[in-house]
């Protein structure tokens, strides 16, 4: 039997005693090894690949954005760039498949089916108090801030506005 590159000049010169049961273990190694190494490296393909993806399932009749799909025309004097990049909100009408969705506008109209990487939920003032949307500012329903800081502007840290100087807050 012939295992390896050199084994066929043995095999020539009338050398046919090789010990396979001597290289039998060191082949199993390899093979583990082998296994080991494709396992490793399809995890690493997998984290990477799933790097900037987001599982989301939208519910019916949840509101969402949908992306502006436009090009520019110089005729018309319309520029894409310039157009927003989302329309909407648009409602979940029903799911098509576990990546399409079907979506209908507010007077029932079907706008078409959509891939859930083309939809944006629906900001909305109870997800953004229950954690389910990135926080913009303080949650003003669940009363975290005292009545006299209301009025706190929280992008500029000043509640008369930029430029004027408040003492004490």
């Amino acid at each position: 039997m012939i295992l390896r590159g050199d084994d066929h000049s043995r095999f020539r010169e009338g050398v046919t005693d090789i010990d396979y049961a001597t290289r039998a273990p060191h082949f199993q190694k390899l093979y583990l090894d082998i296994q080991e190494r494709l396992r490793k490296a399809a995890n690493t393909n997998r984290h990477n690949y799933n790097l900037r993806r987001r599982e989301v399932e939208y519910t019916l009749g949840q509101p969402v954005y949908q992306k502006n799909y436009v090009l520019s025309d110089a005729s018309k004097y319309f520029n894409a760039k310039l157009a927003p990049k989302f329309v909407g909100p648009f409602y979940i009408n029903r799911k098509v498949s576990p990546w399409t969705y079907e979506l209908k506008d507010s007077d029932g109209i079907v706008r078409g089916t959509w891939h859930a990487s083309d939809l944006k939920p629906v900001e909305t003032e109870e997800a953004r108090c229950n954690g389910l949307w990135p926080p913009l500012g303080p949650c003003t329903s669940r009363g975290t801030l005292p009545e006299e800081r209301r009025d706190f502007d929280y992008y500029r840290g000043n509640p008369l506005g930029p430029g004027t100087r408040v003492e004490g807050i």
